[in-house]
């Protein structure tokens, strides 16, 4: 099973070369858009404003000529007619002839030195009571009345033989400035016409130079999230974009090389840890053996070992390094040797796991540690003698119940303190030991970690199950709850006494 995860891993990347590419969903084009047309809008906008604004002053000062020479052609006039009746008459014909050959709107009023109305005359009978128009005041100005703006020119003459007299000429800016709308609007469709061609040519310019490129960059920078490192970027865009296209197809070629050196390294690791595993559990006599290793990465930091002593007994152990990958499969390796070999020499249990704490020291780097359960099974006096080094002890299923067993001291390989302390149970045929790492203690975590608690109730509910069935279960609810959450190795050793001889164990 273990030995397959590299192949698996060698299918999942052909797969996701032979999957289509998903489509990158990019707001880009639409965010290059909006603003495009923001700018496009406001700059146009501006512009007619502007142009509305000169065409206006210019306007303004086409009227003020023509009052300027209204105002002229009165003057002479009102040097001849003296009787203010008769002035009346001739600014109220001037009126009807100026609004009908130059502009509606106008309005004359004539004031002597004192500011007294002598004559005036408005537009179409205009009540010239509701227009107040100073004698005094700027030559030209621009005067705001509850009809609208108007334009007042002055032009006054000082006192004579005649007398002196100020002639005011105004005139309603209602027309030019309607007819200033009508072309404003006029030029501003043409404009938005022109601004949406504009805009249209910038954008489809912008989707290939630019979102096109970007997108086969972001969907090739995808593939290669996903460790197909033979995802290529097809080529396109600006002659900037193909060298960075180019650039970017080399660092993916360099990195599939690196990948295939990495597989093949992988390879020859978990061949390696493979040997690590018991290749048949060994003939223990008076009990029953099950084991199950499903590692949670290429190469795992889990292990457990079966072998007999030379006295006949039958040591057993379940080790979790720290972390994953190859670092984490040599120490497993370096603790399986040094476990064989201090147990192999005869020392009591003990003593072994100082040792092996010993060399844990001596070879592993200071943020390495190894949990570990390690135990001798007596077949003569059916006990179990364990030291757990900062792991589970396991759990212990008998008529009874199930029930927990706890840590008896410290990590290995963290401390030379000789912290740890030796348990021996007796057990009787029908008894389970289940013996686990902590990635079936802490499947599910953080929010449904299984936990102790969660082990033992689901193999007491189990109990009426063969050990290899009971196995089986407790690593399929360990994956179940792993798929959301927390997810580590999983490795679990049972044993289940028997009558005495010798029984082949299932692996």
């Amino acid at each position: 099973m273990y030995t397959d995860r590299v192949q698996k891993d060698v299918d999942v990347r052909e797969q996701a070369q032979a999957r289509p590419p998903r489509p990158v969903r990019s707001r880009l084009g639409l965010r290059l858009g909006i603003i495009i047309t923001l700018i496009v809008l406001i700059t146009a906008g501006v512009g007619m404003l502007l142009d509305f604004r000169r065409a206006y002053r210019k306007e303004l000062t086409d009227v003020f000529r023509s009052l300027r020479t209204v105002a002229h052609s009165v003057e002479p006039a009102r040097r001849r007619i003296t009787q203010a009746n008769l002035l009346g008459r001739f600014l109220t014909n001037f009126v009807i002839r100026m609004d009908a050959s130059v502009a509606p709107g106008h309005h004359v009023v004539v004031f002597d030195d004192n500011g007294a109305v002598l004559a005036a005359a408005a537009h179409q009978g205009a009540d010239l009571a509701k227009e107040t128009f100073p004698a005094a005041g700027p030559q030209e100005e621009l005067v705001r009345t509850s009809n609208g703006p108007m334009a007042v020119f002055r032009l006054h003459e000082p006192g004579s033989d005649d007398g002196g007299a100020t002639v005011l000429v105004a005139r309603h800016l209602d027309q030019t400035l309607d007819a200033l709308r009508q072309d404003l609007s006029s030029r501003a469709l043409q404009i938005l016409i022109i601004a949406a061609e504009i805009i249209l040519l910038v954008f489809v310019a912008i989707h290939f130079a630019v979102i096109r490129p970007v997108k086969r960059l972001v969907q090739a920078a995808r593939a290669w999230s996903a460790r197909d490192f033979y995802a290529r970027v097809d080529p396109a865009g600006s002659p900037e974009f193909l060298s960075l296209c180019a650039e970017f197809n080399l660092m993916a070629s360099e990195l599939s090389e690196h990948e295939e050196r990495r597989l093949a390294e992988l390879r020859e690791a978990r061949k390696i840890q493979a040997r690590l595993l018991p290749g048949a559990i060994p003939e223990v006599r008076g009990v029953e053996v099950a084991a199950r290793y499903q590692p949670a990465a290429e190469i795992g930091g889990d292990l457990y070992d079966v072998f007999v002593l030379p006295r006949g007994q039958v040591a057993a152990a379940v080790l979790d390094v720290a972390g994953h990958g190859i670092s984490a499969a040599l120490l497993t390796g370096v603790v399986r040797m040094s476990l064989r070999y201090h147990l192999h020499d005869g020392g009591d249990l003990l003593t072994a796991i100082h040792r092996i704490n010993d060399d844990m020291l001596a070879s592993s780097p200071d943020e390495r540690f190894v949990t570990m359960c390690l135990g001798v099974w007596n077949p003569d006096q059916r006990t179990w003698t364990y030291v757990a080094a900062g792991h589970p002890g396991g759990t212990l299923l008998t008529a009874g119940g199930a029930r927990s067993l706890g840590s008896t001291g410290p990590v290995l390989g963290a401390q030379s303190s000789k912290l740890w302390s030796v348990e021996r149970l007796e057990l009787a045929v029908g008894d389970r030991l289940f013996l686990f790492s902590d990635g079936v203690v802490e499947a599910g975590a953080p929010k449904r970690m299984l936990g102790m608690a969660g082990v033992a109730d689901l193999l007491a509910a189990s109990a009426h199950h063969t050990l290899t069935q009971q196995v089986d279960e407790l690593v399929h609810a360990a994956r179940l709850r792993q798929q959301d959450g927390h997810s580590d190795d999983l490795t679990i050793l049972a044993m289940e006494v028997e009558d005495d001889g010798p029984v082949l164990g299932q692996h």
